[in-house]
């Protein structure tokens, strides 16, 4: 009897490659707003596959939040708190 083979799902956020009609290849990738902070849908386009999955790694590679952390804020108030020595 042949084994069962399971089909894997890409993650969550990964995006997708497909074709269009016209024989271009597009991506599709979810990122978040960095003004609104809501998730927006970015499309890419090229000749081929290879060409557009290159640039999808290069956008997924750019999608870190932008949105400052608590410690970030923190050093950053530090900083401008800082003053002078007295001389």
């Amino acid at each position: 009897m042949p084994q069962a083979t399971t089909k894997t799902r890409a993650r969550k956020g990964d995006g997708t490659v497909f074709r269009t009609k016209d024989g271009r290849h597009r991506a599709a990738i979810t990122v978040t707003d960095a003004v609104t902070g809501r998730p927006v849908r970015r499309y890419l386009s090229g000749k081929t596959p290879g060409e557009v999955k290159a640039k999808l790694e290069a956008m997924r590679a750019d999608r870190t939040p932008r949105t400052p952390t608590v410690a970030s804020y923190g050093e950053r108030w530090l900083v401008s708190m800082e003053r002078p020595a007295p001389a």
